[in-house]
């Protein structure tokens, strides 16, 4: 028997199956809700009543949206427009949402950002929905960090107060910490530094976990970025137990690598050796092979600055069949140069000329457009062929800096 013959009145169809529907919502299961929501919407459209018949096509064009269904959810939500956008109920306001929502999946930016603009403008009708001007505000503020937009950081801000209000510290830490390189990046080094300044005075009102650990790390990007190598130390010794007691390893291997890489800009290479053996290990237990490359070259830069060359050497091997392992070019240029050094600081010209020759070649097929990194090579490459061909044994040559592998890796964050 067909549902339309065992069901009666419309209207109490439209209102059991959107009840229906809501519940499948809240039981996590919108394909159900999805179903009850076609049908209450079909039996709306029998009634005279276009309030009833665009709430029910408000709940349709949501599902489909929450469903990745976006060009369905778009449509459907045109249905559901009051006449001349008038406002129905407390508001607006997920309307324009699920439309920015809608629109954001359908790679439309602009449509997205204006609905959000439009959403929160309803929301703060409302007076008492902070919540979901929260939510508007942190779906702006990553749109406008995709669209380089420099309005980033000023809608962080305004993400942080909401949170304030909200009286999450957390959030409003994470919110201050986007805002902070959002500032960073359009040259505000000041006030990104007073921002993350702030940010970090709010950990005090936040509980000791994970999270707080991820944002103490990003809070020492920051300041890294900023040459604020004291600042960054500081935070991301506090990120590391607080990622350690939650089990959290692959988190663990990061900050350690950004400890070392802080302590290498430091020049405090014995400190960082420790970092990045242990950092390295971790790697290796997580099978993060890549990762684990990239601290044995830093591992290797800061043993050349010590002097201990044969260590240099070896690390500087290691990433590399890391390097060769994993398809990173960049990498193998990088430790070529670095290996060439250990050559040449040993004596060994010949090596050191097969070692140039190699990151010079790597270089080429991975950034051919860097120049200021071809014209260094080049130029260790010159001096080795010239003493090599002048038979020049008696040439005092030490642990030169000029000719030491100088990159530090900071990476990013897990979030």
């Amino acid at each position: 028997m067909k549902m339309e013959h065992r069901l009666g009145n419309a209207a109490v169809d439209v209102e059991k199956f959107s009840k229906l529907g809501t519940q499948d919502l809240q039981n996590n299961q919108p394909q159900r809700a999805l179903e009850s929501f076609k049908y209450s919407y079909k039996r709306s459209k029998e009634l005279d009543d276009g309030y009833t018949e665009r709430a029910c096509a408000f709940n349709l064009g949501a599902v489909y949206i929450a469903l990745g269904e976006f060009r369905k959810g778009v449509d459907t939500l045109e249905k559901s427009v009051p006449p001349e956008n008038k406002r129905e109920g407390r508001s607006n306001g997920d309307l324009y949402f699920n439309f920015g929502v809608g629109y954001e999946g359908l790679g439309n930016n602009e449509e997205a950002v204006r609905n959000y603009k439009r959403a929160l403008d309803e929301y703060k009708v409302e007076r008492d929905n902070v919540q979901m001007e929260a939510e508007c505000l942190e779906k702006l503020a990553q749109i406008y960090i995709k669209m380089h937009n420099q309005f980033a950081a000023e809608t962080f801000g305004q993400l942080a107060a909401a949170y304030e209000i909200l009286n999450n510290a957390v959030k409003q830490m994470w919110a201050l910490s986007e805002k902070a390189s959002q500032l960073f990046v359009k040259g505000q080094t000041e006030e990104a530094e007073s921002t993350a300044d702030e940010c970090l005075q709010l950990s005090s009102k936040c509980d000791s976990n994970a999270n707080i650990g991820n944002l103490y790390n990003d809070l020492g990007l920051i300041y890294t970025q900023m040459t604020k190598y004291d600042k960054a130390v500081s935070c991301f010794e506090q990120a590391l137990p607080l990622v350690k007691n939650v089990g959290d390893m692959k988190q663990e291997a990061v900050v350690l690598q950004n400890l070392g890489a802080t302590f290498n800009f430091l020049a405090e290479f014995d400190k960082a050796v420790q970092y990045h053996q242990q950092a390295a290990d971790l790697y290796a237990k997580l099978r993060n092979r890549n990762s684990q490359g990239q601290c044995f070259a830093n591992l290797a830069f800061a043993h050349s600055q010590l002097g201990n060359i044969e260590e240099a050497g070896e690390a500087f091997l290691h990433a590399f069949q890391a390097a060769k392992d994993t398809g990173d070019r960049r990498t193998q240029w990088q430790v070529c140069e670095g290996l060439g050094a250990v050559a040449f600081t040993q004596k060994n010209y010949t090596k050191a000329i097969e070692y140039f020759k190699k990151a010079l070649g790597f270089l080429a097929a991975a950034d051919s457009s860097n120049s200021p990194a071809q014209d260094r090579i080049v130029a260790k490459l010159t001096k080795a062929l010239e003493i090599q061909a002048l038979g020049s044994i008696q040439a005092k040559i030490g642990v030169h800096k000029e000719v030491c592998f100088n990159t530090k890796y900071m990476e990013d964050s897990v979030k």
